[in-house]
């Protein structure tokens, strides 16, 4: 049986090098990359006005979901005529996202990676880690041209980046997690991590490193040191 991994396409600011690189059947090209890879995403969820996000895509939405406020009549239509699902939900008891997710675990996903999250809404961008500080199994990553966030559940967790680029842990827990990490320019044996702290802008030094950590969620930060 497949693996279910979503694209879920948030209706936040463009991020057109990325929207422009995707292809049907291809993981998302980032430089960090867990171990084993990600698996590519096999269905593309869009949250309302995010549909303009898929004009000039080579993917299409398979699910256009949200209570259709912001989303021109001209891209739903766009979208349904490509095959996508429009599901209207007016209610406003949830926002958009979390109706996308509420999708996601219909559909039973495992994985969740979203593009076009930020922009100048920061209470949408705080609503949204404010859902992702509750740990509910799914392996989420945020995803940017350049940049990427990760919520990493209780375990251990290997990732391949480049050397040189940068990487912070953070959590929002009410008890703190125990963190070891290898790999990185400034490793750690059980740290106790504090509530909202960075653990530094630590740098990736080996092709491979390892997080463990005893409960989460905690967020790992991803920075393309080209970038800087």
């Amino acid at each position: 049986m497949s693996t279910t991994s979503i694209l879920m396409v948030l209706n936040g600011a463009e991020d057109e090098a990325l929207l422009k690189s995707l292809r049907p059947g291809e993981a998302l090209p980032q430089r960090l990359d867990s171990v084993p890879p990600r698996p590519a995403p096999n269905v593309v969820i869009a949250a309302d006005g995010a549909a303009r996000h898929l004009r000039n895509c080579a993917l299409s939405a398979d699910l256009l979901v949200g209570d259709m406020d912001s989303a021109s009549l001209e891209d739903i239509q766009v979208q349904r005529q490509r095959g996508a699902r429009i599901v209207h939900q007016p209610d406003q008891e949830s926002s958009d996202v979390e109706k996308c997710f509420a999708e996601a675990y219909e559909l039973g996903a495992e994985y969740v990676d979203l593009i076009c999250w930020r922009g100048d809404r920061l209470d949408h961008i705080l609503c949204l880690f404010s859902g992702l500080c509750q740990d509910d199994g799914l392996k989420v990553r945020l995803a940017s041209t350049r940049n990427s966030v990760w919520r990493l559940p209780a375990g251990r967790h290997v990732f391949r980046g480049m050397p040189g680029d940068i990487v912070g842990l953070m959590h929002f827990n009410a008890r703190l997690p125990l963190l070891s990490i290898t790999g990185l320019a400034y490793e750690a044996d059980k740290l106790e991590l504090p509530l909202g702290c960075q653990a530094g802008a630590n740098r990736i030094t080996n092709e491979t490193f390892v997080v463990e950590i005893d409960h989460g969620p905690v967020f790992l930060t991803h920075m393309d040191s080209t970038a800087l």
